[in-house]
């Protein structure tokens, strides 16, 4: 059985029509100077038995690794070919949208982006805004400082890019909390896209060094 026999159906057809739908649309994820990118954890669940590697063998979908330095495991932004919509409008009986094709290479800024959670660009930009002579600052002050709920795995998720620093007490006690601040890399960070979804934002960090291409 040929992996096109194999992932042929209605969830093949889904996935492209979503895809499709971002790409013409304008909608998505910006990477490459076009828009029509989304990541693999923002498929519907009822479409998830799709394996999206198959898509991409057969052409249908472009899939691209934007894991940042401090990821271990792939993070896969992936995008609808004008193979794959050339394949749903010939499923759906229409004629097919022109897509837009991605530059081959990544753009400057692509060079330089990276994806974080939305608590953990809430924590950086409340570190950043403090003084430079006085940067350290307490969970419970990025909470103030933020004005919304952040979390330790924020503060984690920070660490691990060099975008923060911390400083912890050496006695631990409630009265000496762990403190943490701005790193130069975190303060230069800047949003690209902050409207794509509701979990992830799409920031600039100038001088951040990520996997080769």
């Amino acid at each position: 059985m040929t992996i096109a026999t194999r992932i042929r159906g209605a969830d093949l057809l889904g996935v492209l029509r979503i895809l499709s739908s971002h790409a013409r649309e304008g909608t998505g994820w910006a990477r490459k100077g076009v828009r029509g990118w989304v990541f693999t954890d923002e498929v519907p669940d009822g479409l998830a038995g799709v394996n999206l590697t198959d898509l991409a063998q057969l052409g249908f979908i472009v899939r691209e690794d934007v894991r940042d330095p401090g990821r271990k495991l792939p993070l896969y932004l992936n995008r609808i070919t004008q193979a794959g919509e050339d394949e749903l409008a010939a499923a759906e009986e229409r004629d097919p949208s022109p897509i837009p094709r991605a530059r081959r290479s990544p753009t400057p800024a692509d060079r330089e982006t990276i994806y974080v959670t939305t608590g953990a660009w809430q924590a950086l930009s409340a570190l950043a805004r403090e003084p430079a002579d006085d940067p350290w600052r307490s969970l419970a002050q990025i909470n103030g400082h933020a004005g919304t709920a952040i979390y330790p795995e924020d503060t984690e998720f920070l660490l691990a890019r060099d975008l923060a620093a911390t400083q912890r007490p050496q006695v631990a006690s409630r009265t000496s909390p762990v403190l943490y601040r701005a790193t130069s890399l975190g303060r230069g960070a800047r949003v690209r896209d902050r409207k794509a979804s509701g979990t992830r934002v799409q920031i600039r960090v100038p001088g951040i060094t990520l996997r080769p291409e």
